[in-house]
């Protein structure tokens, strides 16, 4: 070797250096390489890899026991109370077994005829929850801007299905395109993720941001043992218009739930197809139940143009399922009837649920209220249908004016029907004397002559005690008015469109001086 080559020629320590470089290289590829296989064995087994449909097959995600399961429900739910005007649906086999339970086609049929065939009005419910996927094609025509997912969250949604929220969303409002469909396809979804850096996650926080946007009920799909909210934020948004909903604990256990353990909250358990408690939480806080064990719903697929890496419709299961069931119930019962408030709301679906044969006391009674029932199983058709009765006219008084006028004054409220609720419970004292629908209209006429609407006091922005939901009328008739005897015949209706009883009055009226 010259002495001009041993110079050229690297020493030890660089030859140790390139080499530790190139070690360093293939472990980085590795790695790489070792990310990309995990990331493709995800992916593949979440869904065989890729999807080419336009979407992914709804249909495929249904088992054979799903069908059988459903079967069973259909046949149940075709023996109960229904629509009397109207055959009984034709129900294609879809998985929807819950949508059976709840009766939520009859109960789409009966608003459809009240609305005279016009589109339901929606109803925004806001999605305190997380991993949520407003963008899935069964929600993105429902869903509102909201508060979503920070964007790692979504891409850690996407990517590994842990779509929870997405899930909730779709059985409150899915609009089966191309196949799921919600308890009310026509709700306004607002999520509120609990995943977003720079603000106030908190049940409080997002109790006042639905409050803000017009939602009237909110979702909330989780339980901690610890305090999530105090009172004071539940009550300021329940007496506002926004029924809380919540869920207990997905074990078998009467333990405290927040936000559940609050007053003025929609407490809801599981049961399964055959109307029998699913093994979750129960005790005192219970107010009622809803299909939860894996009920197949939206789920967070990774969607790039028309392939679908993952899946976009999995079973969700238990309390989750359950209150996001309920939460559906209490949107289209707005949906129904926009002038209800929360008490009203809350009210309506505990008389309403149908009972169960679980449901009975120590001595096989049939009971009221279980704690691992609550009022019963959720039931959309009866909740819509419940109120038969129209309001009741309190007082009549005639004023005999010294013109020869007379003035009429009154007070109309429809019925409370507390007899359906568990007597001395406290999570229902402020339910005792609240009508379960409104005084609408108020309609008299003189002597048989033709009906006239009589002026109505307005609505109480914020009603709370049963006397805030009364509604007076006034209304006179001129000097004019011949003597003699006078009847006078009074009705009212409520904003379910039914008639109360007619009230009368009568008096002799002298001759004018």
């Amino acid at each position: 070797m010259s002495a001009a080559q041993a110079r050229r020629a690297p020493g030890f320590p660089a030859r140790l250096g390139r080499a530790a470089a190139d070690v360093l290289g293939w472990c980085a590829k590795g790695i790489a390489l070792l990310i990309v296989g995990l990331l493709v064995g995800v992916l593949a087994v979440r869904q065989p890899w890729p999807s080419l449909a336009p979407w992914q097959p709804y249909l495929e995600q249904v088992s054979p026991e799903d069908l059988r399961t459903e079967q069973a429900v259909d046949a149940r739910v075709r023996t109960l109370p229904g629509p009397a005007s109207e055959a009984r649906p034709a129900y294609a086999p879809t998985g929807l077994w819950h949508l059976r339970s709840v009766r939520a086609q009859e109960a789409w049929n009966l608003l459809d005829v009240r609305g005279g065939g016009a589109p339901p009005p929606p109803v925004r419910v806001g999605v305190n929850d997380v991993f949520l996927d407003p963008g899935h094609p069964d929600l993105a025509r429902n869903a509102l801007p909201g508060l979503p997912d920070d964007a790692w969250a979504t891409a850690l949604s996407w990517l590994l299905n842990m779509g929870h929220g997405t899930g909730v969303l779709g059985l409150i409002a899915g609009r089966g395109t191309p196949g799921m469909t919600g308890v009310y396809p026509q709700a306004q979804l607002m999520p509120f993720s609990r995943l977003a850096a720079g603000r106030d996650p908190s049940v409080a926080a997002s109790l006042r941001y639905f409050q803000s946007q017009g939602a009237r009920v909110a979702n909330f799909s989780m339980a901690a043992p610890w305090q999530v909210a105090d009172q004071a934020a539940i009550d300021e948004a329940y007496w506002a218009g926004l029924l809380p909903v919540a869920g207990l604990y997905n074990r078998d256990t009467d333990q405290l739930a927040y936000p559940a353990a609050y007053h003025r909250v929609l407490v809801v358990s599981s049961v399964g197809p055959d109307d029998q408690a699913a093994g979750f939480g129960w005790g005192e806080t219970l107010d009622v139940v809803a299909p939860g064990p894996w009920v197949l719903t939206t789920a967070s697929g990774l969607r790039v143009r028309n392939m679908v890496f993952g899946k976009l419709y999995e079973g969700l299961c238990c309390n989750s399922a359950a209150t996001a069931i309920a939460s559906g119930a209490a949107a289209l019962l707005l949906a129904s009837d926009s002038t209800l408030t929360s008490a009203q709301v809350e009210k309506r679906l505990k008389l309403s649920a149908r009972k169960t044969p679980g449901m009975s006391d120590a001595q096989g009674r049939p009971a009221r209220w279980h704690p691992r029932y609550g009022y019963g199983v959720v039931d959309t058709y009866a909740a819509l249908a419940y109120d038969r009765r129209g309001p009741d006219v309190l007082t009549l008084v005639l004023d005999p004016g010294g013109d020869g006028s007379i003035h009429i004054r009154g007070r109309a409220i429809d019925d409370a029907e507390d007899g359906g609720l568990e007597p001395g419970r406290a999570r229902d004292q402020h339910l005792l004397g609240i009508p379960v629908s409104n005084v609408a209209r108020v309609e008299f006429r003189l002597d048989g002559a033709a009906w006239r609407q009589a002026p109505l006091s307005p609505n109480l922005v914020y009603p709370v005690a049963a006397g805030d939901y009364i509604r007076e009328f006034s209304f006179e008739f001129g000097a004019g008015l011949a003597a003699g005897e006078h009847r006078l015949e009074v009705r009212a209706w409520d904003s379910a469109g039914n008639q109360g009883e007619m009230a009368a009055l009568e008096w002799r009226q002298p001759e004018s001086r």
